[in-house]
């Protein structure tokens, strides 16, 4: 299995960033990462700033954002050797589908942005799978390893059998719980820890591992 994060992972950009830039509130978005610590009650708090905007609205968003350039190629040869792909990402399951789709990924797992006649309500919902369960692979209560591991016993594949690719501190733990982790284009912080990192605008890297 392979499982990809989805912001400037997959894609050039982040959703949330974008969807700030065109409909007016990045100030509120600058101002809750800096003084919410915590990442439920920011994950929260920011899906309010998505309220009133239509399903159709946020998936013109999402195909605004290019991918990376190979990201296509590198799920194919992926798929051809029959491994599962998926993604899961701290976004909205209505964008890691479509980018899902786009893909022809196996999964996406991400959090629920509701809605009601086809509008955001700005309340967001946190699957369980982002929740630690019986013997997990961390220590964290919530976190992407946890996901991670619920698609590793969903596709019967042992967690030391997967590559978890990410860009930043929120996937460090996946990548470490995984069989192999790489940083795609990591932050500082990513960047210092001992994991394989990618700095090129491409996952060709990712396709000495199917050799």
């Amino acid at each position: 299995m392979i499982v990809f994060d989805m912001d400037n992972t997959i894609l050039e950009g982040r959703f949330i960033d974008r969807c700030a830039d065109l409909f007016g509130f990045k100030d509120q978005l600058m101002e809750l990462r800096q003084k919410e610590k915590d990442p439920i009650i920011l994950t929260k708090r920011i899906g309010r700033l998505l309220k009133g905007r239509s399903m159709d609205e946020l998936l013109e968003v999402a195909e605004s954002i290019p991918m990376v350039q190979d990201i296509r190629e590198i799920v194919d040869a992926y798929k051809q050797e029959e491994f599962i792909v998926g993604i899961i990402s701290n976004s909205y399951l209505l964008i890691t589908n479509y980018v899902k789709q786009q893909l022809k990924a196996d999964f996406s797992m991400a959090h629920k942005l509701e809605y009601v006649e086809g509008r955001a309500t700005g309340e967001v919902q946190l699957p369980s799978y982002f929740f630690a369960s019986a013997d997990p692979l961390c220590a964290h209560g919530y976190c992407k390893t946890h996901a991670m591991q619920a698609a590793c016993k969903k596709y019967n594949v042992a967690p030391e059998n997967c590559i978890a690719v990410g860009d930043s501190m929120d996937d460090f733990c996946m990548m470490q719980s995984a069989g192999k982790g790489f940083a795609f284009r990591p932050t500082d912080l990513l960047r210092e820890q001992a994991v394989e990192q990618i700095e090129d605008r491409s996952f060709r890297r990712l396709l000495t591992e199917l050799h």
